[in-house]
């Protein structure tokens, strides 16, 4: 399968047709085979912005195969992760909701929030800072949101636009500023004088 890929002879056609062979055995070492040749067929084709179409599909399975996807992200290799990342801001630009959807749904089982993360979100609200901001707040707001209270999301949440974090807690008011507010930029002292961020005051 590997040769496949690394000795120039596939094709999108030929990747997507194995990539759906692996998707139908339904097992974690076949999904990481997928992800893999994707990634790596990807990167010597020179697909840096977007993924082809006709592999869409099967990128998208991979991706929102969500037991594999979380082991991706919680691993201390970061190889897996990185490949996840990549794969899925390549697929962002065909559908940046469902991108911000996907990444976001992760967030409350324990993935690890590193560089490769972040830039990853950064891309996704660049491509739709709205769509993102909506992506998030379902997740805030759901019965499985505990990672909002406990984990660390302060550096994504700060790279959220001031004006749609306002527009949310104005909808939801206490519901959305409770589990919101550790994530804030919090006060500190400048030149001597205390500064609040107008979002945490």
């Amino acid at each position: 399968l590997r040769s496949l890929v690394y000795d120039g002879s596939a094709s999108a056609a030929d990747l997507g047709r194995v990539c759906r062979i692996l998707l139908a055995q339904n097992e974690a070492s076949s999904l990481q085979i997928a992800l893999a040749l994707l990634h790596s067929w990807s990167r010597r084709e020179g697909k840096k912005e977007a993924l082809p179409p006709d592999l869409a599909i099967e990128a998208w399975a991979i991706l929102e195969w969500r037991p594999e996807s979380e082991q991706l992200l919680r691993r201390e290799s970061a190889a897996g992760s990185y490949e996840w990342c990549e794969l899925l801001e390549m697929l962002a630009p065909l559908d940046p909701r469902r991108a911000a959807e996907t990444t976001v749904n992760l967030l409350p089982h324990s993935v690890r929030i590193d560089r490769r993360l972040l830039s990853l979100i950064q891309r996704l609200i660049e491509l739709d800072a709205a769509g993102f901001v909506a992506a998030f707040a379902e997740e805030m707001l759901g019965p499985s949101n505990s990672a909002f209270y406990f984990g660390d999301l302060s550096g994504i949440v700060q790279m959220m636009p001031d004006d749609l974090l306002r527009s949310l807690l104005e909808q939801h008011g206490v519901e959305a500023a409770r589990p919101l507010a550790r994530h804030l930029e919090p006060p500190r002292i400048v030149d001597g004088s205390p500064v609040v961020p107008p979002l945490t005051r």
